[in-house]
């Protein structure tokens, strides 16, 4: 019997130090064998099924844009823009970008619902928050770094027939192509 107990509590103590990480949300959407390539840097990443590339005519910062055929959402790749900033851009970390850019989301009138979601694809750390903009729209944005480049990742839910976990599934399946397919 005291065997049994001692082995019970090792279990619990083992399985307890060793829990999985709940993920928020998957990476499992389907994506095509299509891929969209930066404008600026080497980044791909491929097109999810039922999604087709956007070309931005007026907006320069705009980098990779994908839409989704019936426009219900909408996601956009971004660099990170850090020259105006405080910030020593010698030696940055993912962690000051992430603070940087989420500051200026709430400072641009827009309501942080969910601060912080940590994210690993192919040993790459991404940082992640989701808020809402004055028109009420939910958007999730991912901030990763890219061969010495700090890319924005917007996902934007644009009415109620897009399920917010089935486009920010479809955003960590896009994102996880980039660090697979590079």
């Amino acid at each position: 019997m005291k065997r049994l107990l001692i082995y019970f509590t090792f279990c619990i103590i083992i399985f307890s130090g060793c829990s999985s990480k709940t993920i928020k949300y998957e990476s499992d959407a389907a994506l095509t064998r299509r891929a969209v390539n930066s404008r600026y840097t080497d980044l791909r990443v491929f097109i999810p099924k039922g999604w087709f590339p956007t070309e931005a005519q007026t907006d320069n910062f705009i980098d990779i844009w994908l839409t989704r055929d019936d426009y219900a959402a909408s996601m956009i790749f971004l660099t990170v823009n850090i020259e105006n900033s405080d910030f020593n851009t010698d030696n940055i970390s993912l962690d000051r970008i992430f603070e940087l850019v989420k500051a200026k989301t709430e400072a641009e009138g827009n309501s942080i619902i969910n601060p912080r979601e940590k994210l690993i694809f192919s040993e790459k750390s991404l940082l992640a928050f989701e808020y809402t903009n004055p028109k009420e729209e939910l958007l999730r944005t991912v901030i990763f770094p890219f061969n010495g480049v700090f890319y924005e990742c917007r996902a934007i839910v644009l009415n109620s027939e897009a399920a917010p976990s089935e486009i920010f599934n479809v955003q960590n399946s896009v994102l996880k192509s980039a660090f697979t397919f590079n």
